[in-house]
């Protein structure tokens, strides 16, 4: 099955320009591919080579940035990837650095980095955990989501902390791993490219959208 399913993916970037992977039928293939064949078939070690190589280069800089606006001690990264932000800030001084990632190869950046990351389906799993944590960060996740999931995944987000640091791909952008190509809510908040500050949930639950607090642009501000 891993062979075969290397060689559809391999034709498939090969033969498929990339505007059209980037399109909203490509987003809809993929959902549909991770059902038939499972997540770890697209999220696999080809494509976190590409997204390790990426993260390295950011997350120094996206650290800094956290660490400047929030001095956090403990924080939390929801769908961490291969663990290149949490690390960054490990050596930034927080002094508890946790990740919650799906995916066989991106665990395996993780553990080789020492981080502290449990395997965890969004889509499944329920965090029991009482644990709270100084940040969260989820960045860019959302978007390889099904739009189902919207409400379970911000819950979640919210659960774990009154500090949020949140991105994600801008609605209708589409791509060969994106699902929800929709905007997402926080309470009333309608959220595309968009970084929570310090925030309580209470009060995210109840602002309307466009108050002070949310950062939005296409580029958005950490």
């Amino acid at each position: 099955m891993n062979t075969l399913s290397d060689l559809i993916k391999t034709a498939y970037r090969t033969a498929v320009p990339m505007c059209i992977r980037q399109s909203k039928p490509a987003g809809y293939l993929s959902t549909r591919i991770k059902i038939l064949l499972g997540h770890n078939v697209i999220y696999d070690a080809e494509y976190y080579k590409m997204v390790e190589a990426l993260a390295v280069r950011s997350a120094d800089v996206m650290a800094g940035s956290i660490v400047q606006e929030f001095r956090p001690q403990t924080v939390v990264d929801v769908g961490c990837g291969p663990g290149a932000l949490l690390e960054a800030l490990k050596k930034r001084g927080c002094a508890q650095v946790f990740g919650l990632e799906y995916s066989d190869a991106a665990l395996t950046y993780c553990c080789e980095r020492g981080l502290e990351v449990r395997q965890f389906d969004l889509e499944q799993d329920q965090f029991c955990d009482d644990r709270t944590f100084d940040v969260a960060i989820s960045m860019e996740v959302a978007e390889h989501l099904p739009a189902r999931m919207a409400d379970t995944y911000t819950d979640l987000i919210n659960q774990l902390s009154d500090r949020i640091v949140f991105t994600a791909a801008t609605p209708g952008q589409g791509g060969m791993t994106m699902s929800m190509s929709s905007p997402i809510r926080i309470g009333s908040l309608n959220l595309t490219h968009a970084v929570l500050q310090t925030m309580p949930s209470a009060q995210r639950a109840g602002r309307p959208s466009g108050t002070s607090g949310i950062s939005r642009s296409a580029t958005p501000r950490i």
